[in-house]
């Protein structure tokens, strides 16, 4: 997941806007960790060095949460959960969190994206203060 602060024309992407952590399991190797202090965006879901398998997600639910949208003195923070269960019938959970550690500058865009392939079809909901 990666933040915009000019409406969407482009999203941070340097090697070390962000930084995230997510700790979570799977029905196969029981809990893992995950930590990186310098990365391209903030990681949400399983990996296939982590968490996952290298088996397709075939079904994905996640509850996120980005506090401090507007900036200020704290960087935009992120934070959520999720659970997802693959085409081998492997099931993931994992909470996360996660900053935009270059500036406090206010979030008016949020992308969300596959490592890999393409999001083919779903339902994304979006709740906020206007």
């Amino acid at each position: 997941m990666r933040f915009s602060f000019n409406n969407g024309a482009s999203y941070a992407a340097g090697a070390s806007d962000y930084a995230w952590a997510l700790w979570g399991g799977n029905t196969t190797t029981g809990a893992i960790n995950q930590i990186d202090a310098a990365d391209t965006g903030i990681l949400c879901s399983q990996t296939t060095n982590g968490l996952g398998s290298t088996n397709p997600v075939n079904s994905y639910a996640a509850r996120i949460l980005l506090m401090n949208p507007f900036g200020g003195r704290m960087f935009p923070t992120l934070q959520g959960e999720h659970v997802s269960l693959d085409g081998g019938a492997v099931q993931t959970w994992a909470y996360f969190s996660g900053i935009y550690r270059i500036a406090a500058s206010g979030v008016n865009g949020i992308r969300i994206m596959a490592s890999t392939g393409n999001l083919t079809q779903g339902v994304f909901s979006v709740y906020g203060i206007n």
